[in-house]
């Protein structure tokens, strides 16, 4: 008898801001599930502890953002505190910073008061950004009951399961009815190399994999990389590994909704960027993606003339995330960063599709990646990429790609120079990225990812 799935939409259901990152492969994968008869989609209820099966009417407003899914019940039917009071207790608490460093001293979590400083501006900057409109419902409006299961049903799950789920719960469900378990595993990050993630989540994070690795039957890597990564820590930790493959991303930016043949309306480029020629870098600011090489080289280049200070720009496409206050309050003071440094966030998908066609080159210096979507999506548009070829990126960008140590200052100021100044070299490389690089949509992305999971 064949395996009933259902694809796990925890995430997106409580998802109100623009899909990016683990919410926009969860949504990319869904939307192409949905065209298949053979898939039902769920979510799991953490007050109830099961899986709930998503009214199929339900479906595509939560993959398009137009609906946001409250959790919340009454508390008398709640066995405990709903999500809603946990975090709204939790900002209480970060309001004080001797408080919160008392409480988590408690939980074996030690911050210093500069840690927890940061944590509290990330978190604000978060909640202040603009978020697409959304609709409230609540739980019960888009769901029709308890998935039934059994050993014939597999759980797909490719979301931020460490928020949203009980994972020893679902361990002990798995025991009681048979039922299969796949994941999506993204990077190993928090247990390679914590000192890149946001101190709370450091021990939360390794507590993930502690216990996802016995919980999942099958796991789907987002690179070989990130699958070599997970084997390694499975027989450091003498866990048994689960049966994995890997797939990649797709690298498409702005896609129609399978079926519907609708995008985006066009969009246009910011005023600042208009008859200008600039280098240009997708990604959340934060430590780990190692933006201040970048402003260090720019302006380095910029302070010895080698660059043109009325044309050359450095785009920065992301929000601000943990640990880089200093880093843009350096930017904000300093006059070269002002007036050649533009920073965006909060952007269309159809407004970052025409900053990557216009862009004169891409970088990428970041430490560690488990996939480097902006890098293929850079190649997608046939660009010319300068990158470090830590983790994963070496495996997107292959030959296609110069690569630059990412602690090499002056190395990534030669080399944007160079590209910038040297049209020659840079044409080469983009009419070799056009003549050789095969880039991955999400249709064909979705189709590997199905396929392969399929024979595990």
């Amino acid at each position: 008898m064949s395996l009933t799935s259902y694809f796990d939409l925890s995430t997106s259901a409580r998802w109100s801001g623009h899909a990016v990152g683990i919410v926009r492969v969860e949504r990319e994968l869904a939307r192409r599930a949905a065209l298949s008869a053979d898939m039902g989609f769920c979510v799991y209820d953490r007050a109830e502890r099961c899986f709930k099966q998503i009214d199929p009417k339900a479906v595509a407003p939560i993959l398009a953002g137009e609906i946001t899914v409250s959790f919340d019940l009454p508390a008398e039917e709640l066995p405990a505190p709903p999500e809603s009071w946990r975090f709204r207790a939790r900002e209480a608490v970060l309001r004080h910073p001797r408080l919160y460093q008392a409480v988590q001293r408690v939980r074996g979590r030690r911050f210093s008061l500069s840690e927890i400083a940061e944590v509290r501006r990330y978190e604000a900057e978060a909640r202040s950004a603009p978020k697409p409109k959304s609709t409230i419902v609540p739980l019960a409006e888009v769901v029709i009951g308890k998935v039934a299961l059994d050993a014939d049903t597999r759980i797909i799950s490719g979301g931020l399961d460490w928020e949203y789920k009980d994972l020893r719960t679902i361990y002990e469900l798995k025991k009681v009815h048979g039922f299969s378990y796949a994941a999506i595993v993204y990077d190993l990050i928090p247990q390679m190399m914590p000192q890149f993630v946001v101190p709370s989540y450091v021990n939360l994070l390794k507590d993930y994999f502690g216990e996802l690795f016995w919980v999942a039957d099958a796991c789907m890597c987002i690179s070989e990389s990130t699958r070599r990564d997970m084997m390694r820590y499975c027989e450091q930790f003498g866990i048994p590994a689960p049966r994995s493959d890997a797939f990649p991303l797709g690298c498409d930016v702005v896609s129609a909704k399978p079926g519907s043949g609708e995008a985006e309306p066009p969009a246009e480029l910011p005023p600042e960027l208009e008859g200008k020629r600039y280098a240009l870098f997708v990604s959340t600011i934060e430590p780990r993606k190692n933006h201040r090489t970048l402003y260090q080289a720019w302006t380095r280049a910029m302070d010895e003339g080698r660059l043109d200070p009325a044309r050359d720009r450095l785009v920065f496409v992301g929000r601000s995330g943990w640990a880089v206050g200093d880093l843009i309050q350096e930017m904000d003071a300093n006059p070269v960063a002002q007036e050649t440094i533009v920073r965006l966030s909060n952007i269309s998908d159809a407004e970052l599709d025409l900053l990557y066609k216009h862009a004169a080159l891409g970088l990428f210096p970041s430490f560690y990646e488990g996939y480097g979507l902006p890098l293929a999506e850079m190649l997608g548009h046939g660009k010319a990429c300068l990158s470090s070829r830590s983790g994963s990126l070496e495996e997107v960008g292959g030959d296609l790609v110069e690569y630059i140590d990412p602690l090499d200052t002056l190395g990534w100021s030669d080399a944007i120079v160079r590209m910038f100044n040297d049209k020659t070299a840079r044409t080469a490389l983009e009419r070799r990225v056009a003549k050789t690089h095969k880039p991955v949509t999400w249709d064909a992305a979705a189709d590997l990812f199905f396929a392969r999971l399929k024979d595990l």
